[in-house]
């Protein structure tokens, strides 16, 4: 049995300068020396949400990520960490056994 866990990775920081391609090389290198491998969805998603009566938009990259047991879930917590210090993001948002979390 296995399942997918879905990271929504920003194309670009709070400041909105996109990220180069080399940043998102090591965070790929990351998850496949974690987890083997990865999926990378095509295209970009766009999400929008209030905060504080603010508006905020972005752009993100998924990425899917085969789990061959729940075991694994602390190594999707590592790589959710390394996602939010590499991006210095506060949160990443994960979708996971049809549910969405935002770490």
């Amino acid at each position: 049995m296995s399942f997918e866990t879905q990271l929504f990775i920003p194309l670009t920081d709070n400041q909105a300068q996109r990220f180069i391609p080399q940043h998102h090389a090591a965070f790929e290198a990351f998850v496949v020396e974690r987890f083997g491998g990865y999926t990378r969805y095509a295209g970009d998603v766009e999400g929008v949400w209030q905060e504080a009566g603010i508006t905020y938009h972005d752009s993100n990259r998924v990425y899917g990520i085969k789990m061959d047991s729940i075991l694994q879930g602390g190594l999707i917590g590592e790589v959710v960490e390394f996602a939010k210090a590499h991006y210095r993001q506060k949160a990443i948002l994960i979708r996971y056994l049809g549910q969405m979390e935002i770490l």
